[in-house]
């Protein structure tokens, strides 16, 4: 009876793994939605102010540091992966694309700026420099909560330091779909402005043209640029670390629920050794029963 014991001790241990896996499942599937609604009103916003960017573009030929491009020839990336494991190949796709676009890129210097604990292991990849870290974000994130991190990036962008900004990310297609890529950040083009949001939803539909009307800036075109292409970059950044959020508990979900499945197989066939192993035990208590009763007789 001591197979039996052990089987049965394995039975249970891998049924408590079970409904860890499953309690996981459970709480990525809940913060996927949050994530998820979070990311839709993001979209709202950035689309707007692409609107109004494309309307000012159309009267005048607008002039800003954040849309040209310096002579610069270093170029800086940001990295985008998780503080944690335990969900499948996330974080791996997440570093690879980005060592693959430094490795692309390998006639220009590129910096990064390393946004989770396992995107610092791109360094290791690529043999590049980290000039930031930034691990101490929160699941449940709000837009001033990457203040430090947009203010970084635009200030070393306006200070010419860099010729292009681009960020490495997992974008969300669906809750059971994501996929790596590096998208351009800077210098602010219609291109890189409509990459996130035309790609995606679905739900913008081309509108019948309007009359343009005649755009008056208030107080001067220099001070509503300075207001509006911050923010426009700041909640750019906000929304890929929202795409990457919500295809890191896509992941987790997706992996948390081949775990589970997993461990019910395993419990199923356990279960049916432990039975066998039984079964085994009781027929040769019954056969040495019966040959100490024949040797009695």
């Amino acid at each position: 009876m001591g197979v039996s014991k052990l089987i049965k001790n394995r039975i249970k241990s891998v049924g408590n793994a079970r409904n860890i896996t499953k309690a996981m499942e459970l709480v990525a599937a809940a913060k996927i939605k949050r994530a998820v609604n979070n990311l839709m009103s993001s979209r709202t916003y950035a689309r707007h102010a692409r609107e109004l960017l494309t309307s000012l573009s159309k009267e005048r030929n607008l002039k800003h540091v954040l849309l040209l491009s310096p002579k610069s020839k270093k170029e800086l990336l940001i990295v985008i992966a998780s503080n944690r494991g335990l969900c499948g190949s996330y974080n791996t796709n997440a570093i690879r694309t980005a060592a693959k676009y430094i490795k692309e890129n390998k006639d220009k210097e590129i910096d990064v700026i390393a946004v989770g604990k396992k995107a610092e292991s791109v360094s290791r990849e690529a043999n590049c420099k980290i000039i930031a870290s930034f691990v101490k974000l929160p699941d449940d994130l709000y837009a001033e909560d990457i203040i430090p991190l947009s203010k970084m990036v635009i200030d070393e962008f306006s200070k010419q330091n860099y010729s292009k900004v681009s960020v490495a990310f997992t974008d969300f297609i669906s809750s059971l779909k994501y996929e790596a890529k590096v998208s351009s950040l800077l210098p602010i083009t219609k291109k890189n402005l409509a990459e996130i949001l035309e790609e995606k939803d679905n739900s913008i539909k081309e509108e019948p043209k309007k009359a343009q009307a005649i755009i008056l800036f208030e107080p001067d075109e220099e001070k509503v640029l300075n207001l509006v292409l911050p923010r426009l970059t700041e909640v750019r950044i906000y929304q890929t670390i929202l795409e990457a959020n919500a295809s890191e508990h896509s992941a987790r979900m997706i992996a948390m629920k081949n775990a589970t499945d997993n461990a019910k197989e395993i419990v199923e066939e356990l279960t049916l050794y432990y039975n066998q192993a039984r079964q085994a035990g009781i027929t040769q208590e019954i056969a040495e029963i019966s040959s100490g009763i024949e040797a009695l007789n």
